[in-house]
């Protein structure tokens, strides 16, 4: 059966060589944002799914939102309309994961989930004809990438992977680290000087302004870094965190990835207590990187989602912030939430 194209969009001529080049091997595909890495993965998808019919088709990306993205993507283009999909990510009960992944044919999905349920044998991935794994760069510090891409080696009966990524990294080295750890043995890369993208290509003109911080913004940021360098503090005390050296949201991430392998692996005891010191800080992280770059209401609905998540469960502690209280600025909401709980995530 020949492969549909999809509906509402026209496939361009590299899109089409890149597709067709990876449905003869595991492919790591490197295009620039905006040159439709996605359509590729449609493309492959599609023609997959005309060749294996039972089958299903597999999209995981690190983030919710991400994941979100493709699924309205493939929702408004994927050209068989009578493909059932789900998507699973940590907000979807694992009591109501297996029947949703197995009544689908299109499982968008963060690779945690993923991984999650294989190893507690929800579901396999025998019948997944192929796995897009977008964001492949970061296989090379989530090891629920390639924990997945390993299990998907040894389970499906007709694998094919596709990864996507847009700066995989300069280094030769980190390319092939890539393509280990997700068994790739084709790379596809285009850049925007190429001829067969230069007509797709339109100059776009930059200009950059630098704004200071409103004085009210700082003020609840102030209490939030408070919060966010206790927390460092004491995973530092517990020897999980290098001293003197500056604590970046990737250092958090890699931490992260090893308490839990470790939990995996049946350790206990401290561990849970730096689990928890670990989630807190990558809130208080988010919930900075939103006040500053995105404005209290934004902030002001991560915490409230936190607060709600707290409240469902018994494992967030309440934040002792006592100067969230003095503040008198616009963002008082944020504080008192960040005071009373707030910091558990999920």
């Amino acid at each position: 059966m020949q492969a549909l194209k999809p509906e509402g969009i026209e496939a361009r001529e590299y899109q089409r060589a890149i597709a067709k080049s990876a449905l003869t091997a595991n492919t790591l595909v490197v295009l620039p944002t905006g040159l439709g890495k996605t359509i590729v993965a449609m493309l492959v998808a599609s023609d997959r799914l005309s060749e294996y019919p039972q089958t299903k088709i597999l999209i995981l990306a690190p983030t919710r939102p991400l994941v979100l993205q493709h699924a309205k993507f493939f929702a408004d283009h994927f050209p068989y309309r009578e493909a059932k999909s789900t998507v699973l990510t940590g907000e979807t009960p694992a009591r109501l994961r297996e029947a949703a992944f197995s009544e689908s044919t299109l499982v968008f999905a963060t690779p945690e989930v993923i991984r999650n349920d294989v190893s507690a044998n929800r579901y396999s991935l025998r019948s997944v004809s192929l796995v897009v794994f977008d964001e492949a760069h970061r296989c090379v510090r989530s090891y629920a990438y390639s924990e997945v891409a390993q299990a998907y080696k040894l389970q499906a009966s007709n694998p094919l992977i596709l990864g996507l990524t847009a700066s995989p990294s300069a280094k030769k080295s980190r390319v092939e680290e890539i393509c280990e750890k997700l068994a790739i043995t084709n790379v596809e890369t285009r850049r925007e000087a190429d001829e067969d993208v230069t007509p797709y290509v339109q100059e776009v003109s930059l200009n950059y302004e630098r704004l200071a911080l409103p004085e009210k913004y700082r003020e609840v940021s102030k209490i939030l870094r408070a919060g966010l360098d206790e927390r460092i503090n004491k995973l530092r005390s517990m020897h999980q965190l290098p001293a003197n050296v500056r604590v970046s949201k990737r250092l958090l991430l890699d931490l992260g990835e090893k308490l839990h392998r470790s939990l995996r692996r049946g350790g206990g005891g401290a561990l849970f207590g730096a689990v928890q010191l670990q989630a807190q800080a990558m809130s208080l992280n988010h919930a900075i990187d939103l006040l500053e770059t995105q404005g209290s209401q934004s902030a002001d609905r991560f915490l409230s989602k936190l607060e709600r998540a707290s409240t469902r469960s018994s494992r967030g502690p309440a934040s002792q912030t006592k100067a969230a209280s003095r503040a008198n600025l616009r963002g008082s909401s944020i504080e008192s939430r960040f005071q009373n709980n707030c910091v558990h995530t999920v």
